[in-house]
């Protein structure tokens, strides 16, 4: 855990910058993973609850591994009108998994999103920020292609 020992040594040790800690925590790895959680609580003195409390508190903190890419599709009521479902069924079809599913090899993970605003030019998908409008079906395989 040298690399723990790091940030751990970054803050001097001192438990009241356990929230940055852990932002670098999930910097360096992605996730806070649950060793972690107990070797930051031993070098702090602070019981792994109330670290594991910090880390879900905020919705930036994962305690889980996260996908490389994530793909939303918006389904807001202009989006679903314009073909919002057809998009959402093809790409479940094409990566093999259900809404709020990750892939097996943690490369996408598969969400649906609200109205973001566009609607006049929807359907539309978002992958890691980058928006996609007026998609449909067969252009698909050739987004998640480029991805790879």
């Amino acid at each position: 855990m040298e690399w723990l020992d790091r940030i751990i040594a970054k803050y001097n040790g001192k438990r009241n910058y356990l929230v940055e800690m852990l932002i670098d925590i999930q910097h360096e790895k992605g996730y806070i993973p649950r060793e972690s959680v107990f070797y930051l609580g031993e070098k702090l003195s602070l019981p792994p609850g109330e670290i594991f409390r910090m880390a879900s508190f905020y919705k930036a903190f994962s305690l889980i591994p996260r996908a490389d890419h994530t793909v939303k599709v918006c389904m807001g009521s202009s989006c679903c009108f314009r073909g919002g479902k057809k998009i959402l069924e093809e790409l479940k079809n094409l990566l093999g998994i259900e809404e709020g599913e990750t892939t097996l090899d943690m490369k996408f993970k598969l969400e649906t999103s609200s109205c973001s605003g566009r609607c006049a030019l929807g359907p539309e998908i978002e992958v890691d920020g980058e928006v996609y409008v007026g998609i449909k079906a067969e252009d698909l395989k050739n987004v998640i292609e480029k991805i790879l």
